[in-house]
């Protein structure tokens, strides 16, 4: 009898903590991305009570039989159902992330580690991006498209990462439709240099009427924009149905600061040759040749063959820019122009002299020495169809200088920024952390976690790949405790507490009455 005061003790005990571990749940339905705990519970230990007993169907009578007495309950354990997402919300940052399926962000106070599935992050003044508390996110700086480096506090560097300097254009690529059937330019002593011949860059305009003309911005070592120009116009239809156009590549005079071209007629003209099409319009060759004189661009002598290879023209040129000290200043760069005709190797040179009236030097004639063209695909050229005369294409790969615009995060954890000039670059990748012992973590308080040695090392991984769950950007995992659950708990937890307080209550009636026996 004494014991039954004792066994519902045990009750009470285990069914409060129990009724604590409820109201814990209920307290935090809007914590962010926190796990409902359940509450387990087990029996004590049991005595061993000797009783007769009869064997059921059997005769014979077995003097003894043992019999367990428990001695009431306590806490098994209490595990988090980390198994289970909670709702996502809607966030108000690209940094509020949210974790859909398994895994831990890592975050630090520089001196101890923790993890966490809430993924309320922000960028401090300093450009660290830190949880409520203060603490670092972690993960890995993304360095020539490789994450091979160490885990880091995750940091923007104003002057580094949310500044891109501007680059250089090395290529630039301009496919056109170029079905003319009639010349806008002619020269009798020079055919194919009929549109050149009418350049000056002293005159306004620089150039005689062309058939059709387009352009592709271009950047120069700096970051500055410039705009490259092309004009065209036929030279003729030859007799087995082919045509030939000429074509010129000039950028405005001002900006021109090659070496002797300054201020001259040649200043801005940069290149000129011709296009040899198919009689089905299909780019078949070209020439190119560039000026070596500013002032003698007239003097076609002057002029020399630039070779043609599988990834276009080289064009050499330098552009006046006033640096940040307010000197003009002229860097020389190279690029290649792809007019979507590369060759197998490079171009044969061909003579100087007569390039304005020899076809046998246009490289779409016989003798002309150059390699056949090695592109095959048509869609990827420029051609002479009939019909409208148009530009297909248009592409430049430098940009300028630009300013961070926007941030966003991918499911695999890879943080890119965007700048105003159209580029992006990646960052950082934040990788997440999964346990052996998921259930062995240490609570901490703040939606931290710490490693203990039943939970084993942290093992980290790359998320939305293998067992690891995605990251959803710009969304925040809430609390996944079921409101109707803890309801059912707290109510079998209460009739359990009132029955165990029921025969603590009934064992001492049942003492007092034995007490009034000896009275008696």
């Amino acid at each position: 009898m004494m014991s039954s005061l004792y066994i519902g003790a045990t009750g009470l005990i285990a069914l409060g903590e129990g009724m604590g571990t409820v109201s814990n749940n209920l307290a935090n339905l809007n914590t962010v991305a926190y796990k409902e705990r359940l509450h387990l519970f087990e029996d004590l230990m049991s005595t061993s009570v000797c009783t007769p007993s009869n064997a059921i169907g059997r005769g014979d009578v077995l003097p003894t039989s043992y019999s367990q007495l428990g001695h009431g309950s306590a806490t098994s354990a209490i595990i988090s159902r980390f198994y289970e997402n909670g709702a996502f919300e809607k966030g108000s940052s690209v940094t509020d992330l949210a974790i859909n399926g398994k895994g831990f962000f890592q975050v630090t106070d520089e001196d101890n580690v923790f993890y966490t599935r809430a993924g309320n992050f922000s960028f401090t003044k300093e450009g660290d991006l830190v949880n409520p508390s203060g603490l670092h996110l972690m993960g890995r700086r993304i360095i020539n498209g490789s994450t091979g480096g160490a885990l880091e506090a995750i940091k923007l560097n104003p002057d580094t990462d949310m500044y891109m300097a501007g680059a250089a254009t090395t290529k630039a690529r301009i496919i056109s439709n170029l079905g003319m059937k009639e010349s806008k330019t002619t020269n009798a002593e020079n055919p194919y240099f009929s549109l050149a011949l009418t350049y000056n860059g002293q005159n306004d305009p620089v150039m005689g009427a062309s058939g059709y003309s387009n352009a592709v911005a271009i950047y120069d070592s700096q970051g500055k924009k410039h705009e490259l120009t092309m004009n065209y116009d036929l030279v003729e239809q030859t007799g087995d149905g082919r045509k030939i156009i000429q074509y010129t590549v000039s950028v405005p005079t001002g900006e021109d600061g090659r070496a002797g071209f300054a201020d001259t007629v040649g200043a801005g003209l940069l290149m000129s040759g011709t296009m040899t099409f198919t009689s089905s319009g299909i780019l078949q060759n070209m020439s190119a040749f560039v000026p070596t004189s500013g002032s003698d661009i007239h003097d076609l002598s002057t002029w020399q063959s630039v070779p043609v290879d599988a990834d276009g023209i080289s064009i050499s040129t330098a552009f006046k820019n006033v640096d940040s000290s307010g000197n003009v200043t002229t860097t020389p760069q190279t690029f290649k122009l792809d007019f979507g005709l590369g060759f197998a190797s490079p171009a044969s040179t061909v003579q100087a002299a007569n390039i304005g009236t020899d076809p046998n030097n246009l490289p779409g004639y016989t003798g002309a020495g150059n390699t056949a063209p090695a592109n095959t695909n048509n869609s990827n050229r420029t051609v002479a169809y009939s019909g409208e005369v148009s530009t297909i294409e248009r592409s430049s790969d430098g940009y300028m200088e630009g300013w961070m615009q926007g941030m966003s995060i991918d499911p695999n954890g890879i943080m890119s920024i965007r700048y105003d000039n159209g580029q992006s670059r990646e960052m950082y990748q934040i990788p997440l952390f999964i346990f052996q012992g998921e259930q062995d973590l240490k609570a901490e308080g703040g939606n931290l976690y710490s490693a203990t040695l039943e939970s084993g090392a942290a093992i980290e991984g790359t998320a939305d790949t293998e067992n690891l769950g995605s990251i959803v950007s710009k969304t925040l995992e809430m609390s996944n405790v079921d409101i109707a659950r803890q309801f059912t708990y707290m109510i079998v937890n209460q009739r359990g507490y009132q029955f165990n307080s029921k025969v603590i209550t009934t064992s001492d009636s049942m003492l007092q009455k034995a007490l009034e026996l000896k009275r008696t």
